[in-house]
């Protein structure tokens, strides 16, 4: 087997069969979970051992689950934004509105700070 290390000691790709440009042979024992995907969360220890980075791994596993949270949480400021539209109509208007303003602005502080959040995560992750 073929691994490119990275500049940071990560491995960056690997072949099992041919060459990849920069690589260096790798006679160890492979660990259960390493491939394609997840080899960038690997080191070479040395010429026969790659270490898992455990923090990387974990990270690049909950990858999918805050895709789809963070999705959740761009449809809720969708509705948000309706809602923050009918409120001021009705406000412009002076109409009754049932619409719970601070409360949604609250909801919407806490929503974003957790967008930003799992923003900071999936872009570290793709470094």
């Amino acid at each position: 087997m073929r691994i490119k290390p990275g500049k940071d000691g990560y491995v960056e790709g690997y072949a099992e069969v041919g060459d990849i440009e920069g690589s260096v042979a790798f006679y160890g024992e492979i660990p259960e979970g390493f491939g394609s995907k997840t080899c960038r969360c690997y080191r070479i220890a040395d010429a026969v051992t790659l270490v898992p980075d455990t923090e990387r791994l974990a990270r690049m596993q909950a990858m999918p689950a805050m895709q789809d949270e963070l999705a959740a949480l761009l449809d809720w400021f969708a509705w948000y934004d309706t809602q923050v539209m009918q409120y001021q109509r009705a406000e412009r208007l002076g109409e009754a509105c049932d619409i719970d303003i601070a409360k949604l602005d609250r909801q919407a502080a806490k929503n974003q700070a957790r967008i930003n959040g799992i923003k900071t995560v999936l872009n570290r992750g793709q470094g």
